[in-house]
């Protein structure tokens, strides 16, 4: 049961997809490509074009950079090409500029050039370029280019907007309580520090970064009026709150880039003795990520103040800890972690 509920969500989107894909079609929705060509030589600046236009990409073609600037600085775009001698201009500063504009410093950049002295190459990569091809040139080669340039770029811009989502929805949840206000932030942190710790990947502690974020975001659809309540809550309002990790996962369900972080939403309140919610899961039932994000989302409660009580000192918090850890709920080598560096990290707060 536990395992369909997680695939259910992609396997609804496939399922959607493979009905008729003529109703939705993704590529249809993403717009063409924008290249700036910017190259003195009026020959290879038409046959480049000629060449991006006949694949779909829209091409702006300059002579000099600084007809090229303006179009950079209205944007959006999603590739320079750069002949590396234009005249009035030097290459370190167009790229070094580029890199540091905020609004252009993710701009892939392709130079493209008859120099052929291998200084002129490491001086124009180690500002910054992204690539680097000699003329002349196959158009098949190009086009490799182009398209590996504006995949970079649109994934790095689709990773820049998923972020920008999740920190929007965490702060969206923590408006309805104050008392937890950097909540999900702090999660956040201490949950990448302990994975980082544990030698997880680079992917994997992007994935903790991203789930302590939004783990709290069924809190959104979740009736919360009595969370303010100064004494311990009824078993009504028990209920009601425990079902705010469900609630969290079917609003991820929909998004394709928050697949990944269903399970831990959905099971950051799960306990190895089976004693946590929603499923009851138990021992090799629990991944390490999640036993890592239950752990700080605890850690961090506990080291923060709420309407029945203030908060806790690390050593007293690493006490209950401890403690639930010979009960069987957390695993010993995640706690071990956040006494470590919980003090260091977070103790400044208490």
């Amino acid at each position: 049961m536990i395992d369909w509920v997680l695939r259910a969500p992609q396997a609804c989107i496939q399922s959607d997809l493979e009905m008729d894909p003529e109703i939705f079609n993704p590529a249809a929705l993403v717009p063409p490509a924008t290249v700036v060509l910017a190259d003195p030589d009026e020959t290879y600046r038409d046959l480049a074009r000629v060449i991006l236009e006949r694949e779909g990409y829209v091409v702006r073609a300059f002579a000099t950079d600084k007809e090229m600037a303006d179009v950079l600085r209205r944007g959006p775009v999603d590739l320079l090409i750069l002949e590396y001698l234009l005249p009035g201009a030097s290459i370190d500063d167009i790229v070094g500029s580029i890199r540091e504009n905020p609004r252009t410093s993710r701009l892939p950049v392709l130079v493209v050039t008859s120099v052929r002295k291998v200084e002129a190459q490491v001086l124009a990569m180690d500002m910054g370029a992204d690539g680097w091809l000699s003329k002349p040139y196959e158009s098949r080669v190009l086009l490799a280019h182009v398209r590996s340039l504006v995949r970079l770029k649109r994934l790095n811009d689709e990773t820049e907007h998923f972020e920008s989502v999740l920190a929007s929805l965490s702060s969206a949840v923590e408006a309805k309580d104050p008392y937890t206000r950097g909540h999900s932030e702090r999660v956040s942190a201490l949950s990448t520090l302990i994975a980082s710790e544990m030698g997880m990947s680079n992917q994997e502690q992007l994935l903790m970064r991203r789930a302590g974020l939004v783990h709290d975001i069924g809190k959104l659809v979740v009736d919360l009026s009595f969370i303010h309540k100064p004494g311990k809550l009824d078993d009504h309002e028990w209920e009601i709150m425990r079902t705010h990790p469900e609630a969290g996962a079917r609003i991820c369900a929909p998004l394709k880039s928050a697949l990944p972080l269903i399970p831990l939403v959905r099971h950051h309140h799960e306990k190895l003795n089976g004693k946590g919610y929603p499923d009851g899961l138990v021992e090799d039932q629990i991944s390490p990520a999640v036993r890592v994000i239950s752990v700080a989302d605890v850690y961090d409660a506990l080291t923060t103040s709420r309407p029945y009580r203030a908060a806790l000192t690390h050593v007293a918090a690493m006490d209950i800890l401890n403690r639930e850890v010979k009960d069987g709920a957390w695993d010993s080598d995640v706690v071990s972690i956040v006494d470590r560096i919980g003090e260091e990290a977070y103790g400044s707060r208490t």
